[in-house]
């Protein structure tokens, strides 16, 4: 039987707040140390990535894409999106700084296709979500964790968990070019391109490492790609690609659900724009955990492949689907 967490989590897009770029890079840095002392430093090895060379700029330049694309729609259809617990309600107060695994159906409040500008601040004005914000004195060697308030006259307190960033009709560059995938996106791209206007593919495909469930798979490559949308909105099937889902483990319990959260907005903004499939993968090395994970949010495993690193190790995964139900 699934875990159920007391969370309730509101999504909203990232870009609306000056500190998202700020929080997506602690969240990343979070994950190293938490896979490393459960046996899966395999996954993305033991240095942060605030550390990689291009990697800040890489993450202060995907929020930015993402908020032209959801205000413009030109460029990459790239979107990256951010879970938040109101902090200031009662809402998983309690906090292990070790962190939980991701387990458990948080509830959800989803707002990830409109034009307002996330939780409480429907006049469209973002400009003072960072005006307010604070610090709690929190999380793993008591970093202070960054909250929100929101403009709106609530005034309501939000600490954002995690993340998940996904791509409408492209997949990231380890996967596209895998031999072993090559048949699988190649269809998948096919079917997208026939399924949406003017029969050309939404977007090209890109460098990252992609997602997993209680952290990412992000850090094998850096670079975005460099095509453009194709004005798919509305489409009549198609896919769109998880490229990464990452949570904070400084926030402790409260990220538990968070990544079950964020990959249920992502359905949800697929069956919004008439998508048939969702597509991820993750990492099939470590404790062997991603996989079954996965499998109980409706994803079915389709095959296995394999990415070389740097230092001739290969980085082994597993490419899944989930398929919407007919409308």
């Amino acid at each position: 039987m699934a875990k159920t967490s007391p969370n309730v989590f509101h999504i909203r897009n990232a870009g609306l707040w000056p500190h998202d770029a700020d929080f997506m890079i602690a969240a990343f840095d979070s994950t190293i140390p938490h896979l490393a002392a459960g046996g899966n430093a395999g996954q993305w090895g033991v240095e942060p990535f605030s550390r990689k060379d291009g990697f800040i700029q890489e993450t202060h330049d995907d929020v930015r894409l993402s908020e032209e694309y959801r205000l413009t729609g030109k460029g990459d259809p790239v979107r990256t999106f951010i879970a938040e617990v109101r902090v200031d309600d009662g809402n998983s107060t309690s906090s292990n700084s070790n962190g939980n695994d991701d387990g458990g159906d948080g509830k959800v409040n989803v707002n990830v296709n409109g034009n307002d500008n996330g939780i409480g601040n429907a006049d469209g004005d973002h400009d003072n979500e960072g005006s307010n914000s604070g610090q709690q004195s929190d999380g793993v060697a008591g970093h202070p964790l960054p909250l929100r308030t929101s403009p709106s006259p609530s005034g309501a307190t939000f600490l954002p968990v995690g993340l998940i960033t996904i791509r409408d009709g492209a997949f990231s560059r380890h996967v596209s070019s895998n031999a072993q995938l090559r048949p699988y996106t190649q269809l998948a791209k096919a079917e997208h391109a026939r399924a949406t206007s003017g029969g050309s593919s939404s977007g090209s495909d890109s460098g990252s490492h992609s997602g997993s469930g209680s952290g990412s798979n992000r850090g094998s490559s850096s670079g975005r790609g460099s095509g453009s949308s194709s004005g798919s909105r509305g489409g009549g099937g198609g896919f769109i690609y998880v490229d990464v889902v990452v949570t904070d483990f400084r926030t402790g319990k409260r990220r538990a659900g968070a990544g079950a959260a964020l990959l249920q907005a992502a359905k949800e903004y697929a069956r919004d724009r008439g998508r048939r499939s969702v597509y991820i993968d993750c990492w099939t090395g470590g404790t062997g955990k991603l996989v079954p994970y996965y499998q109980r949010l409706g994803f079915k495993p389709i095959q296995d492949f394999g990415v070389k690193r740097k230092d001739a190790t290969v980085w082994t995964g597993k490419f899944l689907r989930y398929d919407l139900p007919e409308p």
